[in-house]
């Protein structure tokens, strides 16, 4: 790791591009800053140890501040541009998330409004239910009811039934007992008065 992170810095470097943990991670291809930083550290060591810096001219040296100087001016300027962006974009999507946000409560507020509906419509449903429950178990009960008065009718009318024919027996026997007495009387009546006649035949013929 710490040979290919050296190369890399090396490559970078003759390229004129100063070797970063950034630049040298995504040449490596991943790897975490708190190891590749360090592992650059060492390569910077090793060129100022291997290298001494040679002494800077006075007038390069007034150059160079001039120059960093300007270049501060510009980054620093381009940081508030930058930082002034960044702000502004930051204020812009804080506004589109409190519009969201806003628009979100508003559709929970009227989703539970439904919500709260529903259940409303729903407990009224059950209600009607429980009532229409309620009365089919009554009208059940009075059916039944009706059910056991109609099955007891219909036995007192097969009792009533058999007890009529049984009168209607009863009452031809005792038909046939009035027939058979009635002939009987009559026969009783008609030698009763045959034994009238002759009495009274007799009666008048003695002198």
């Amino acid at each position: 790791m710490k040979d290919r992170i050296f190369t890399i810095c090396d490559n970078l470097s003759r390229t004129g591009v100063s070797p970063t943990a950034e630049k040298v991670r995504a040449e490596l291809g991943g790897g975490s800053f708190s190891t590749i930083s360090p592992i650059i550290k060492q390569w910077r060591d090793s060129l100022s140890k291997a290298e001494p810096a040679p002494e800077i001219p006075a007038a390069a040296q007034t150059a160079v501040n001039q120059a960093t100087a300007l270049i501060w001016k510009i980054a620093t300027e381009h940081q508030a541009e930058a930082i002034n962006a960044v702000r502004q974009e930051c204020a812009r999507i804080e506004h589109e998330a409190i519009a969201e946000r806003d628009e979100a409560l508003k559709e929970i507020s009227f989703l539970e409004e439904r919500l709260k509906t529903s259940e409303e419509q729903i407990k009224s449903l059950l209600a009607k239910d429980t009532a229409r429950a309620n009365e089919a178990n009554a009208l059940e009960l009075q059916i039944h009811k009706q059910q056991l008065a109609l099955d007891s009718t219909v036995n007192q009318n097969i009792e009533l039934k058999s007890e009529i024919k049984d009168l209607r027996k009863l009452a031809a026997t005792a038909q046939n007992e009035a027939s058979k007495l009635e002939g009987m009387l009559e026969v009783f009546t008609k030698t009763k008065t045959s034994a009238s006649a002759k009495k009274t035949t007799k009666n008048t013929t003695q002198p």
